[in-house]
């Protein structure tokens, strides 16, 4: 089912029941007209996409052939290396939208063995690749919906910000503080 702009506007009705599936195809293009926010209003409802195969591009395309030959004669980029990352972008995209700040969490169900594979993963964003452990490759339903369960149980404990100050949120006195610039240059010239 393809859910355009305008089929979303009475859907937000839905955010009043328990249980809301939106489905979303990726025909080799992300569509970005489609906001979850409607969906995930209520913070506790909207808690985890699950992605469905890998969305690789139509590679019949004419425009996409230019697009991959040039990328080949100018940058000596090989067709499929290309094609995975702009999968592999896609498909962040798409998950990340289960997260909706700094304090939020979700689960980003990647539901398709070749996920699992590292020239898959590599290709992921690093904030995606540093959760995606070796003990969560490969499960099966069972064994996936336990790790759920406890995920979700153990993140709906309640939040309370001064928890957070030095791991996730800094203090004023923190920012101001010799130390934490340094980090903070440190880590800005990784990226």
């Amino acid at each position: 089912m393809f859910l355009h702009k305008s089929f979303l506007y009475p859907a937000t009705a839905l955010c009043s029941l328990w249980v809301i599936l939106v489905f979303e195809l990726i025909a080799g293009f992300m569509s970005i007209d489609v906001s979850l926010l409607c969906f995930l209003t209520v913070h506790h409802y909207g808690r985890a996409v699950i992605m469905f195969g890998v969305p690789y591009v139509y590679t019949q395309s004419r425009i996409l052939k230019a697009r991959l030959e040039y990328l080949r004669d100018q940058f000596q980029i090989r067709e499929n290396d290309f094609l995975t990352f702009d999968a592999m972008r896609h498909a962040a995209q798409c998950v990340g939208r289960v997260i909706r700040g700094k304090t939020d969490y979700g689960l980003m169900i990647f539901a398709d063995k070749r996920f699992a594979r590292a020239d898959k993963r590599g290709k992921l964003p690093r904030w995606i690749q540093e959760h995606i452990t070796d003990s969560n490759l490969n499960l099966t339903v069972d064994e996936a919906v336990q790790i759920s369960k406890h995920f979700l149980r153990h993140m709906a404990q309640p939040f309370q910000q001064e928890d957070q100050l030095g791991l996730s949120l800094l203090s004023l006195d923190q920012l101001e503080s010799e130390e934490i610039l340094t980090r903070i240059q440190q880590i800005s010239h990784q990226v």
